[in-house]
Parts: structure tokens; sequence; C-alpha cells
């Protein structure tokens, strides 16, 4: 698992929101960094926000949940940490979040939301508060202990754990590796046994309770059981005989009951059936003449049919004899609209040349007075346009007099800036290089001079001490020669590079786009790396080379003087000997001596020169050092203070130029608008004047085609005109449709009318032949019905005797169910009848006497029944209890084994305080974590190693090697031995709480503010051995020796307001 970014906002001091980003390259080529600050600036809250965005709880203040909330900072209504991280599955996004009501500082704490997200692709794996963490460590295989033990390290606990006894330190292994697993495993083994004797006792005791019959009071109860049975069977027997006479009795009553009520029913149904006389005549009536209904209908609705048909055929007569004379007058109305509307048409025939000659003309006419308007609207514009342009051209013209003005003043002023500031002290100091230039000329033929005096002192010196001399004193003089080459060459350097600075300082005022003051041309290629300040820069390096010369030529002058006296002592002695040498040698002396009134002339032309920069210095009012005799560097110097205001007054120099350049600009391009607005006024009253001519030519074409136009129509319009025609035309032609469809809707009536008298008249001849085939049988029927002689009133009265279907129906089904009734009464009285005469055979001599024995019978075999059942439930409780009994004894049996079972395991690893079994596997894990640990001891210092005593459980020892592997105790090893133990306590743990899961990040919290200086770099060049592995390892401490070996630093600041900032690498602020 590795920490890639965290994110936190409002937690404790850390007060906004802030990022720290670990994939930067200081912390991945670096490996191991600090976390620095002051105590409670807010270092720990960084690990806090990590354990919050990962489990959403911290190991300070455990689960932060809505009942409390000490992480968020004060004043703040919301917080937040969110941390992206890695493992062998992938990336992910673990984001935990509260805030208060309103997310106001006073409101009440809201519940917490926490989720997990792929990095990759931004899927929400898990949103549940509660299965988060256990997401979580499915990706990474840590849980918050284990995170706790392997990522983030408290390092005094493990102070705590070295010097602590072996309670402590069970206690505090417990915590720190996980193994109170093993406790809660020995003391659920020890109270499991306890349970399953307790349950034992239990069976055993239930076994007790159970109480059984023996064979004899079985056989007892058995017999009385047969007994029991035999009285019971003579009981019934006597019972049932009893019982059939009571029921005889009973039976008898009955049947008296029902006959009462059958005579009752009979008398309401004779009562309901002469109610139905009266609808039994009608429904008589009409079954007789039912046969013939459906002729006595069809005879009725011919009948009808031929009334209506009858009416609607007189009506239809009527009605054509209406229609005629509304078709003639519709016929003669037609044939005048079609004369009226031929007119028409013939008129407009007629007029439509006429009308083609003036719509001619009417547009020419429009063309022409068309380009009338649109000459008179030109000339309009360019009228505005004139006096448009006629006002800016003065405008231009008053800020054309406005930009001479600014330009005359501002040349003056630069001018004088120039003349003043600029150019005198540039003129004095080339004459001053020109001045230096000459010195150093008359110094070089001094130099060869001196050369050739110096040539003539070594032809004359014979002894070998003056030979050295003079071989010494030719080496300096090739040494001035040197130096005064190398003087003439940084001179002329000097010359160029004012050449340059002069083109330089030209080139900074140039703008892009702009045309260049000297050649004219819009385009610099040079412009983005020309400056004079380089050239300004190269000066004074010269300047300074100039100075380093100087020294080593007054250096040399120095030496040449001596051997100018050792070669005069030399010579004295000479003298003694040898007369012409002596001649020879106050020749050279007289030589030198010329030459060194030349050079004290020199020297005085050089202190004339520094009286003259003096006086330029004064003249610039600046502060001026008066330089000694000859004194070349003092010289150097006032020249460096003179090139320092040359910059000044070059800056004030450029920035007059500048606004120089830039008035003269503006004046140029208000100078071409100017040019601009003169020919575009020129165009423009050339283009009135030619407009003027058309107009005038178009109103002459335009009056004669006016003149020939009002000939026309009385110079009414085309449209007009033609407008009228087309209405008339529209209107005759509007007349004779409407005409038409009159005329063509009176032929259609007639038509439509005639068709329907033939109609009603074909149909009247067939109704009355249905009528005719349905006369036999009617008249069958009423012979049939007894009626002397056939007529339509008779036939009334039959169809006056048929009943509705639904009435017909109903008297029916009534006279059915009253004859039903009628059946079914008759059958009852019958069978009631047989019923009692059987039932009168069966009656008792004695009935109050049977009814008497009957109850005491049933009394009997009550007592008797209850005396058997109580039998029988004793010897089924019996079995019952042998059955029970049974199961009780395997139960025991099984219970027993898994007893013993039980005591085996609680015997080995069983305890009520569950030491024995966490004794054991923490002394297993004991061992692997000192393994763990003296394998990182061993890379600390060789000189300790720690030691497991198996017989004392979770002790420990050190064995000092470098005291021939004496065993020493933990508790006399001094404050820096302690922390590399504890140190190796710590990462031993780390690794065994991370055997199976990769940890990339860890995190260690104080510990190193009591080591001296030596143990404290080999336990940092062990942590940093740690990046071999490819770990990151953050270190939090505010000891100043761990910040300075550490540079790679995550500062936390401490602020105003209880507030603290975070700095460092990948540290952004995102929000305060």
């Amino acid at each position: 698992m590795r920490i890639l970014k965290l994110r936190l906002c409002n937690l404790n001091s850390l007060s906004g929101e802030w990022e720290i980003d670990f994939t930067q390259p200081e912390y991945i080529n670096e490996g191991l960094f600090a976390i620095t600050g002051p105590t409670g600036a807010g270092k720990s809250t960084i690990l806090d926000a990590i354990c919050l965005a990962l489990y959403g709880q911290t190991p300070r203040l455990g689960r932060i949940t809505k009942a409390d909330n000490d992480m968020m900072a004060r004043h703040h209504g919301e917080c937040f940490a969110e941390v992206c991280f890695a493992t062998d599955k992938g990336q992910y996004r673990a984001y935990w979040y509260q805030h208060r009501a309103r997310k106001s500082a006073e409101g009440s704490l809201q519940n917490a939301r926490h989720e997990l997200s792929d990095l990759t692709t931004g899927a929400i794996l898990e949103e549940k508060l509660s299965a988060v963490p256990p997401a979580i460590e499915a990706l990474s295989g840590l849980d918050f202990g284990r995170f706790t033990r392997s990522v983030l390290l408290a390092q005094g606990q493990f102070a705590a754990f070295l010097h602590a006894d072996d309670s402590q330190r069970s206690a505090l292994l417990e915590q720190l590796t996980g193994t109170d697993v093993y406790a809660h495993i020995s003391k659920l083994v020890f109270a499991t046994y306890k349970q399953h004797q307790e349950t034992l006792s239990q069976l055993k005791s239930r076994l007790d309770d159970i109480d059984l019959l023996s064979a004899e009071q079985i056989e007892q109860v058995r017999a009385q059981q047969s007994r029991q049975e035999a009285s019971i069977e003579a009981t019934e027997q006597d019972l049932a005989r009893c019982q059939q006479l009571q029921d005889a009795v009973t039976q008898l009553s009955s049947l008296q009951h029902t006959q009462a009520q059958l005579n009752q029913r009979a008398l309401e149904l004779e009562q309901q059936q002469q109610q139905f006389v009266a609808q039994q005549t009608l429904l008589d009536a009409d079954r007789q003449v039912r046969p013939y209904a459906a002729e006595l209908r069809q005879f009725d609705y011919l009948r009808q049919q031929q009334d209506r048909v009858l009416k609607q055929h007189e009506h239809a007569a009527q009605r054509l004899s209406q229609l005629q004379p509304e078709l003639d007058q519709a016929k003669v109305a037609y044939e005048q609209a079609q004369a009226t509307h031929q007119q028409q048409v013939h008129a407009f025939a007629t007029i439509e040349p006429e009308l083609d000659a003036a719509a001619t003309l009417e547009q020419k006419i429009d063309v022409q007075t068309q380009r009338l308007n649109d000459l008179e609207q030109q000339r309009q514009k360019l009228g505005q346009y004139q006096q448009t342009a006629t006002q800016t051209l003065a405008r231009h013209q008053r800020i054309e007099q406005d930009l001479d003005t600014q330009l005359a003043a501002q040349q003056a002023k630069l001018q004088q800036s120039a003349g003043a500031d600029l150019v005198a002290p540039l003129a004095v100091l080339e004459q001053h290089i020109e001045q230096l230039t000459q010195l150093q000329t008359q110094q070089r033929k001094l130099l060869t001079q001196q050369q050739q005096s110096s040539q003539q002192a070594a032809a004359i010196a014979a002894m070998p001490v003056a030979e050295a001399q003079q071989q010494q004193l030719e080496a300096h003089q090739k040494e001035l020669g040197r130096l005064g080459e190398a003087l003439n060459q940084l001179d002329s350097q000097c010359q160029r590079l004012y050449v340059e600075r002069k083109f330089a300082e030209q080139r900074d005022v140039l703008v892009k786009g702009e045309p260049c003051p000297l050649c004219g041309a819009n385009e610099h290629p040079h412009l983005k790396h020309a400056s004079g300040q380089h050239a300004q820069d190269a000066t004074n390096q010269l300047s300074q080379q100039i100075s380093q010369l100087e020294q080593q030529r007054a250096a040399l002058k120095q030496q040449l003087n001596q051997h100018q006296q050792s070669l005069q002592a030399l010579n004295v002695e000479q003298a003694l000997s040898q007369s012409e040498q002596a001649q020879q040698l106050n020749s050279a002396q007289q030589r030198t001596e010329e030459l060194a009134q030349q050079l004290a002339e020199i020297n005085h032309q050089v202190t004339k020169l520094g009286a003259s920069w003096q006086s330029t210095a004064d003249q610039l009012e600046v502060a001026f050092e008066p330089a000694a005799d000859g004194d070349a560097a003092a010289m150097l110097r006032a020249l460096q203070q003179l090139q320092q205001l040359m910059q000044q007054a070059q800056q004030g120099y450029q920035a007059a130029h500048s606004q120089y350049e830039c008035i003269k600009l503006q004046r140029q391009d208000n100078q071409q608008q100017i040019q601009t607005l003169s020919t575009q006024l020129s165009t423009q009253q050339q283009q009135i004047t030619e407009i003027a001519q058309q107009v005038t030519e178009c109103q002459q074409a335009l009056q004669p085609l006016k003149v020939l136009r009002a000939q026309y129509f009385d110079g009414r319009s085309v449209a007009d005109v033609k407008a009228q025609y087309r209405e008339r035309l529209r209107d005759s032609e509007q007349t004779l449709e409407r005409v038409r469809q009159e005329y063509e809707t009176a032929r259609e009536q007639q038509r439509q009318v005639q068709s329907e008298r033939d109609h009603l008249q074909q149909r009247l001849a067939e109704i009355q032949q249905e009528l005719d085939s349905l006369m036999p049988a009617l008249e069958q029927a009423q012979q049939q019905l007894g009626y002397s002689n056939h007529s339509e009133g008779n036939l009334h009265k039959m169809q006056s005797a048929l009943l509705e279907q639904a009435r017909f129906d109903a008297l029916q089904q009534q006279a059915q169910s009253l004859r039903q009734r009628e059946m079914h009464i008759r059958d009852q009285q019958q069978q009631l009848s047989t019923q009692l005469r059987e039932c009168m055979d069966k009656q008792p001599s004695d009935a109050q006497g049977n009814l008497a024995q009957l109850q005491q019978h049933k009394s009997e075999l009550s007592e008797l029944q209850q005396g058997l059942g109580a039998l029988k439930q004793r010897l089924l409780l019996d079995q019952q209890a042998r059955e029970k009994s049974a199961h009780i004894v395997d139960e025991i049996t099984a219970q027993q084994a898994l007893v013993q079972d039980w005591a085996t395991l609680n015997s080995l690893i069983g305890s009520q305080d569950g030491k024995n079994y966490r004794n054991f596997a923490q002394g297993l894990t004991f061992a692997v974590m000192i393994a763990y640990a003296n394998e990182k001891l061993e890379k600390m210092t060789d000189r300790y190693r720690l030691i497991h005593d198996h017989m004392q459980g979770l002790h420990v020892n050190v064995m000092d090697d470098y005291q021939g592997g004496e065993i020493r105790t933990t508790k006399n090893l001094s404050g820096g031995e302690s922390f590399l133990v504890s140190l190796a306590l710590a990462l031993g743990m780390a690794q065994m709480a991370s055997s199976r899961v990769r940890v990339d990040s860890l995190f260690l919290d104080e510990g190193f503010g009591t080591l001296d200086p030596e143990t404290l770099e080999v336990a940092l060049d062990s942590l940093a051995s740690l990046r071999q592995d490819g770990k990151m390892i953050g270190l939090i401490s505010h000891v100043g020796a761990l910040q300075e070996r550490i540079p790679t630093q995550l500062q936390v600041t401490l602020g105003s307001a209880g507030r603290s900032r975070l700095s460092g690498p990948g540290v952004r602020q995102l929000a305060r």
C-alpha cells in the first residue's frame, strides 16, 4: 500500500483546504522526508487525516461520529479528508466528510459521509459508512489496527514496550500485534468447557427427576383398564336402547309441528290462487291468439307503413308542382348572366393594348425616378461626408499644431539632457581614454629604452652576481612589456565596447513595429538580444582588468628599481678595476636617470589626468576622492563613478527620447490622416459634381415620359385601371357562377322530388301486395277463434288480447310457480302422514320413565369413561417418561464425550483470564518480532543483538558483542541505546504486520528528541536504507538536527489565532 496524495480541510489547526502530493520527485527520489514544525502546530494532524479518510477514525480520538467530532477546526461548519492510495489491485480514492447544520459553526453535527471510488475511472465502489472500511481492508489487506502497526508507528509505544514488565508488555503486545484474539480463544475454551460441564450436570439432574412405574403397578393399571372397558360396553348398550325410545318421542313431536306448518302453507297457497284468477283469464286469452301473433304484428306494421308512405307521396306531388316555376325563372337568369359576362370579357380585351403601353411608360418613369432619388441620396450622403471630413480635417490640423509645440518642447528638453548630462561626460571620457592611450604608448617607448639600457649594462657586467641580477632585470622588463601589450588590447576593447554600448542604447529605445530613427526600418531582428547593459558590464569587466594590470605594473616597477640599485652597486665595484667599464656604466646610469625623469613626467601627466577627471566629476556633481600622483587604480574608480553617472543620464535620455519618438510618430500619423482627409475631400467634391450632372440629365429624360403618360386614361395609373376592369370581370364571373349554381340546384331538386315520388308510388304497391298475401291467414284465424264475420275490428280485438312479452312471461312463470307449490305441498302431506303412522307404533309405554333411565345411563357412562381415561393417561405418561429417560441417557453419553474433549483442550490452552494460550501465542509472535528486529538492529550497529528468553515468557535481553557477548538487561541501556533497540522493535513490528501485504509508505511520529548526534545519524542511516525497498518514509519531529539532516521537508508553520500553514514539495492551498 502506498499513499499517493492527501487532501484535507478544516482539521484541527490546519484551517482551509490543503493538498499534499506525495508523487512529487522530491518524495520519490529521496524516499525519506521530515514533517517539521513546533509543538502543537499540527504535524500529527496530517497522519490523523490519512486514518480518517481511510477508516473514519484516528489513533488519538477513535471513531468520529455525529455525537462527537473533535477533529473539526473551530469556527468552521464542515471538514473532510481525502486520500489517494495504490495497491496491487489498482489506484483508489477514499473520501470522508462531515458538516454541521447549514454548514454553520454553531449548527449541530450531521451524519458523516464516507465513500470509496476508483481513481482511474471515478466509479463509486462503496458509499455506506459501515461498508467503506471493510472494502479498504479487502483492497489493501490492512484493517485499522494493522494499518496503525505497519504504516503509522508511534515511537513512544515501543519505548514503553521495551521497559515494561511482562504483564504490561503482554497488554502492549496485544494492542500492537493483535494477539488479544488468543486470549479471547483461551477464555472461550474455558467458558465452553464450563458450559458443557453445566449441561452434563443438568442432564443428570433431569434424569433423576423422572418417576417411572414398576412392573406390578403396570399390571394393576392394565387389569383396571379391562374391567372399565367391559362396564362401559354394557352401559353403552343400555344407553342405546333408551336413546332409541327417546328419539321416537322427540320425532313424533317434530312431525306434529311440521304438519301444522304444512297446513298453514296450503292455506296461504289457496289464497294466492284465488287472487291470481283475473291474471289467469288474461293469460288464457293470450294463449288463444298467441299462435297468430306474428301475422297480427305484421298486419299492424304494414298498415302503419302504408299510411306513412301515402302521406309522403302526397307531399312529394305537391312539392313537384311548386318547383317548376322556380326552375323556369333560374334558367332565364342564367342566360342573362352569360350575356353580361361576354360583354365584360370583350371590353377588357379591347383596352389591354393601351394598358400595356401605359405600363411600359410607367416602368420607364419609375426607373428614372428611382435613379433620380438614388442620386439625390448619394449627393446628400456625400455632402454629409464632406462636412464631417472638413470638421475632422480641422481637428487634425489643430492636433498637428499642438504636437508641433510638444515636439519642439521635448526636443529642447532632449538636447538639454543630452548636452548637459550625457554629451559632455562622454566627450571627457573619450578624451581621457585617448590620453591614457598616449601615455601607454610613451610607456612602451620608455620600456624599450630601458631594455636597451639594460642590454648595455649586461654587456658591461662581468661578475656572475651581476649577470644573475641582469637576468632578473631582463625578465622583469619582458613582463612589463607583456603588461603594456595587455593594456593596449584592453584599451582597444574599451573603445569597441563604447561604440557597441552607444548602438545598444539606441536599440533599447526601439519599439516593435515602429521605424528606426537611424535607418528607418520597421523590423528590428536584434531587438530581443540587444541590450546596453551587456556593453556596460563588459566595460566594467575591462576596467577591473585594467586595474589589475596597473597593480602588476606598479609591482614590477618597484622590482625594477631594486634591480637598478643593485646594478648601480655592482657597477661601482667594477669601476675600481676598469675605468672603461665605469664610463660605460656612467652612461647607462645617465640613461636610467633620463628614463626615470620620463617616467616621472608620465606620472605627472597621469596626475593631471586625475585632476581633469576631478573637474568632470565636479561638473556632474559627483562625490570624487582625489587620487595620488600616478595612482591609476584611483583613476579607474573615478572612471567607474562617471560610468554610473552616465547610466543614470542615459536612462533619463532614453525616457525623453522615447517620449520624443512617440510624439513624432503621433505627428506623422496625424499628417498622414490630414493628407488622407484632403484626398477624400477632393474625391468627394468631384463625385458631387458628377452626381449633379447626372441629376440634370435624368430630369430632362423624365419630363417627356410624364407628358406622354398623361395622355392615357386621364393620367390614372395602369394598376388602377386594370384593377377596375378586372373587378368588373370578376363580378360578372361570380354572378354567372352563382346563377349557374342556382339553376343547377333547381334542376337537381326537381329530379330528386320526381325520383322520390316514383319510389313512394312503387313502395305503396309493394305494401298493398304484402297485405293481400297476409289476409287469408288472418281470416282463417278469425274463423278458428269463433268470429262470425271477417273484419279489421276483429283483428284489433285479437291484437288487444295479446300481452307484452315481459308481462306474458311473468304471468306464465307465476302460474307455473303456484302449480309447483301445490304439488310440493301435496307430496309433503302424504309423506308426513306415513311418518306419523310409523312413529306412533314406536312410542314407549312410559315416556317419563324412559327419560329417567336415559339420564342415569349417561351419567354412569361418563364416570366410567373418565376412570378409563385416567388409567390410559397414567400408562401413557409412564411410556413418555421411559422414552424421555432413554433420550436423556443418550444425551448424557454424548455430553460426557464432549466434556472429555473440552477438558483436554481446556487443560492445554484454556484459562479463565486467557493467559495460557495468549502467553503461548505471544511467545511465538514475540520470537518472530525479535528476529525481524535483530535484522534491523544489525543494519544500525554491530554491537547489540536482542535475545528472547523462552523460559521467562516475554522477557528480552540485549547481547553486547563489544563486551564479549555479555547478556545485559534492557533496563540499564542508555537513552541512545534504548532508542536504537526501540526503533529496531518498531521496524520489526511493522515488517511482521506487513509480511503478507506490501507497505510502501511508513510514518514515524516523534521519538528523536533524546538522541545524541551520533545515534541520530545511525538511526537516520538505518531509515534511509529502507529506500532500497522502495519505501517512502516520513518522520515527524521538531529536532533541529533532524531537520538539517533531511533535505526534503514538509513544514507546518504555526500562525495567528491557532491556525497553521503547510509548505514544502507538492503542497498547495486550494481554499482558505
